[in-house]
């Protein structure tokens, strides 16, 4: 899954019409909005997920669909997130089938190391880790990515300060 973090601002200073929830929903296909802030002079803070094919694409289709509202792309944010699914069903198979081992019983070795994986898949799955953030800056020839750490990236803000 990828989120996309992006600091929007009014094309022009007037006729820029309310960019709501519904709106994005309706203009993204598949897209989750989980921030949508504006202060007092019109800038927007927009985080939302969406899966697509590449990262340009997804900016490309979020421009498109903001412009029609009036707002352009002053600042953007990509990160790739990516589950612990396969850690957690390692981790639960070798803990539970190795705790199973200890009765000396090879079935129920086998049965706990079965619910160990299964339960670890469940607890993994939950757990998204950041794979990678990029800084994302718009040029004539179409987006740059700028990869960042992530215990560098910009703080996450609630919204805009004026």
């Amino acid at each position: 899954m990828n989120t996309y973090t992006l600091h929007l601002q009014p094309s022009w200073a007037w006729g820029t019409r309310s960019l709501t929830r519904e709106f994005i929903a309706d203009a993204l296909e598949g897209a989750v909005v989980r921030q949508l802030d504006a202060d007092t002079y019109g800038r927007v803070v927009l985080d939302l997920a969406l899966q697509r094919t590449s990262h340009a694409d997804a900016l490309n289709e979020i421009a498109f669909a903001v412009q029609s509202l009036g707002y352009s792309v002053a600042q953007a944010t990509v990160t790739e997130w990516v589950s612990s699914l396969i850690e957690g069903i390692l981790l639960g198979a070798v803990g539970c089938g190795g705790a199973g081992a200890v009765t000396k019983n090879p079935g129920f070795a086998f049965l706990a190391g079965v619910i160990g994986a299964v339960a670890g898949g469940l607890a993994g799955s939950s757990v998204q880790r950041k794979k990678v953030i990029f800084e994302v800056s718009r040029t004539y020839a179409g987006w740059r990515f700028t990869p960042v750490q992530p215990e560098t990236a910009p703080a996450h803000r609630p919204g805009l300060v004026a």
